[in-house]
């Protein structure tokens, strides 16, 4: 069905773009900003974990030598490296620490473009529900009544004489009930609150924002109406009157 192609054509076109959004405004920025600063965290914290394993090993031959300078001196420069350690590491951590609300905010970025794409989906199966809803309804009508009058005018359909062998009888020009349609207090404009797709050659395509002019109403479910020189009907739920 035309409709149901159309939605989910809707929804990957929506999906694409959240992708691509989210690769703009999310992945990238945390892959070159977010990851590197975390990668080196972790490596200044594995220098301070070296520069302490250095101190206990240069403390032990002090230990083993009281006297002895070279043990001494081997110390003493395992402790300044083991301080500088832990300062790089700690203002690696107080750098990433104030950038909090920079990562926040792309956080939020992320769940709008999100919360947009669901949205617009949500939206879309709406519209189709509507629009399933509606052929369903045409549908049931037309086997209710034996007829497809909802939607099929017989206006224009010329019936001949039919003869066959025993008997004679004419058939006369009719028109569809459904078709004879109700007039309004003069014509008025609404406005399409959704798309519609013509599924048959008398009906007429709508726009979400469109304004068509209502000429007729057909009943509680179908307008007549025009837009742009085009005539024809359009469901009575899908716009609004204005």
């Amino acid at each position: 069905m035309q409709d149901m192609a159309n939605t989910y054509q809707q929804i990957a076109d929506f999906k694409s773009y959240r992708d691509s959004h989210l690769q703009t405004e999310l992945f990238d920025p945390i892959n070159g900003s977010v990851l590197t600063e975390l990668d080196n965290i972790s490596k200044l914290k594995k220098a301070v974990t070296d520069a302490e394993a250095e101190v206990n090993s240069a403390r032990k031959g002090t230990e083993k030598n009281p006297q002895d300078q070279a043990a001494g001196d081997r110390l003493s420069r395992a402790n300044g490296n083991l301080s500088q350690a832990k300062e790089k590491l700690q203002r690696a951590i107080d750098s990433f620490k104030r950038d909090d609300a920079n990562r926040i905010n792309m956080f939020v970025q992320g769940a709008q473009i999100q919360q947009e794409f669901y949205k617009k989906a949500a939206d879309a199966f709406s519209q189709l529900v509507a629009n399933l809803n509606t052929i369903k309804e045409r549908s049931t009508n037309g086997m209710l009544d034996g007829s497809n009058n909802e939607r099929i005018s017989y206006d224009k359909m010329n019936m001949n004489q039919y003869d066959e062998p025993g008997y004679s009888t004419t058939i006369k020009n009719f028109s569809s009930p459904a078709v004879n349609h109700k007039e309004m207090n003069g014509r008025c404009k609404c406005r399409a609150l959704y798309d519609f797709t013509a599924e048959a050659d008398d009906d007429l395509s709508l726009r979400k924002n469109d304004e068509p002019t209502i000429l007729e109403q057909v009943d509680d479910q179908w307008y007549y109406g025009e837009l742009n020189g085009k005539k024809g009907h359009f469901p009575v739920e899908f716009v609004e009157k204005i």
